[in-house]
């Protein structure tokens, strides 16, 4: 007759049989695939920006040029640009503007455009899913 056993015990011996698979698996499969020996790497950029003024155009430019220019990538192609425009237009995090806060200010994204643009982006298109009932991005930014 079979043993009956609870759910913790099937858990546990799951764990068990996963381990000692994991444990029989020779290193050298592992080390032979290139995926695992060369890892992907994308060049990134830092940069400090004091406020949120025209400096933030030309720090963009600096950082955009330091991986390698923005008209490699999006020369002639429609770009997408997600805002992140979280929460209510109504929302209030001590008393401060969204943009100083947790949304993305707007003269970020103006100065992302305007050199999306300027490296011969096609189409730009703004991107965002709102929570609330209203009927475009447009109103509810107009809103906020």
């Amino acid at each position: 007759m079979p043993k009956h056993i609870d759910r913790r015990e099937f858990i546990q011996g799951l764990s068990a049989a996963a381990a000692l698979g994991v444990c029989n698996w020779p290193v050298r499969s592992l080390l032979a695939d290139s995926a695992v020996r060369r890892a992907p790497t994308a060049p990134v950029a830092i940069a400090k920006c004091a406020d949120y003024g025209p400096a933030v155009r030309a720090t963009l430019a600096s950082l955009f040029d330091q991986i390698g220019g923005l008209d490699r990538i999006v020369k002639g192609k429609t770009v997408a640009v997600k805002l992140n425009l979280t929460g209510e237009s109504r929302d209030s995090l001590r008393g401060m503007a969204k943009g100083d806060t947790y949304w993305v200010h707007p003269q970020l994204v103006g100065s992302t455009i305007s050199l999306l643009s300027a490296a011969g982006a096609r189409r730009i298109r703004l991107v965002e899913s709102s929570l609330g009932a209203s009927p475009s991005l447009e109103e509810f930014m107009q809103r906020a």
